[in-house]
């Protein structure tokens, strides 16, 4: 049960955390003229052994990236918050446009989860504020992830993919504005292929972040939907 819980958190760590912060470091590389191997190595100087040693410079690594995944994240839910929900406002949505008048969710699905968000009307969700429908999508995620560990990590992997590409999308600006000041302070050349590729890489991080966001919401509501339904058919009738 507890190796249940941990392998999911393990990967979120691994997708939302360690693989942006990989991307940073290499990109931090990239855009200047900094070395990947001197950069890694210098902190151990004075200990040798662990500095010939592929294991520890490899576990380094995962840790810094680690750290540097952290030190994105906040920025990243700024951009997501300020920028990418203006940008796709719809994908950020997913709930309140499923119930509203013209939503496509069944009669059935709609009663039961205007009940869950505790409308009084099961035939009207005009009531319900957008930062009650955001909240309560979390809420189920959460409940999924303890009463349905299945479908919860199924969620959870989906989650750590949306924050994987908000972060990515911070590290590709980043990675920009680093090589344009840096080429102009350090009279250094410009990379034509870098800039494009940060470029690209950072509108599409953009775009795959609401996307995937989009993904995770429907996941959600459509797998507590399926347990709700599923536990009220095999509860005693009265």
């Amino acid at each position: 049960m507890d190796a249940l819980k941990l392998i999911p958190q393990l990967f979120y760590d691994l997708i939302s955390r360690v693989f942006p912060g990989s991307v940073a470091i290499v990109l931090l590389t990239a855009s200047t003229d900094l070395k990947l191997g001197k950069l890694i190595t210098d902190p151990w100087e004075g200990a040798t052994a662990i500095q010939e040693s592929a294991f520890m410079l490899g576990f380094g690594f995962v840790v810094a990236a680690y750290l540097v995944g952290q030190i994105i994240s906040p920025i990243s839910d700024f951009i997501e918050q300020n920028l990418i929900k203006r940008l796709f406002p719809s994908y950020f949505q997913v709930l309140q446009l499923g119930l509203s008048s013209k939503g496509t969710y069944s009669p059935s699905m709609r009663k039961v989860l205007l009940k869950e968000l505790g409308s009084e009307r099961e035939d009207d969700a005009s009531q319900i504020t957008p930062g009650q429908y955001q909240k309560a999508v979390f809420v189920w995620y959460d409940w999924l992830r303890v009463n349905f560990q299945e479908a919860g990590a199924n969620a959870a992997k989906i989650r750590a993919e949306y924050r994987m590409h908000s972060q990515n999308t911070v590290v590709f600006i980043a990675t920009l504005m680093t090589h344009l000041i840096w080429t102009s302070t350090q009279q250094a050349d410009l990379k034509l292929a870098l800039i494009i590729l940060t470029a690209t890489a950072g509108l599409l991080s953009l775009w795959a972040t609401a996307r995937t966001y989009r993904a995770f919401q429907w996941a959600v509501i459509q797998q507590f939907y399926a347990a709700i339904t599923s536990l009220n058919s095999r509860a005693p009738k009265s």
